[in-house]
C-alpha cells in the first residue's frame, strides 16, 4: 500500500513538471510557427489590397487566424484562440 502511494505521488510530480515546463516549450514553438505564417497571410493581404486599389476589382485573401495546438490526452492546452479580423471601416 505505501509503495503504491509513493509510485503515484512519483507520477503525480512528474505530470504535473512536464505540464509546466515541457507542453509550454512545446506551445511556444506552435505559437512561433504561427506567427510566420500569419506575417506571410498580412504582406499577402497587403498585397491584395494594393492591387485592389490598382485594379478596381476585389483580390481576395486569407489570414489564418488563431493557433491549433496538438492534442494531448492527459495535458492541458490553452483554450481556443476567439476573435476575428474586420475588413470594415468606421465612420
Amino acid at each position: 500500500m505505501q509503495i503504491g502511494a509513493v509510485i503515484l505521488f512519483g507520477f503525480l510530480i512528474v505530470a504535473s513538471t512536464y505540464q509546466a515546463t515541457v507542453v509550454p516549450d512545446q506551445n511556444r514553438e506552435v505559437e512561433f510557427l504561427h506567427n510566420q505564417e500569419v506575417q506571410t497571410d498580412m504582406v499577402e493581404l497587403s498585397a491584395s489590397v494594393a492591387a485592389t486599389g490598382r485594379t478596381g476589382s476585389a483580390a481576395p485573401a486569407t489570414v489564418k487566424l488563431g493557433t491549433r495546438y496538438p492534442s494531448r490526452t492527459f495535458f492541458v492546452n490553452p483554450p481556443p484562440a476567439s476573435g476575428r479580423l474586420d475588413g470594415s471601416a468606421s465612420r
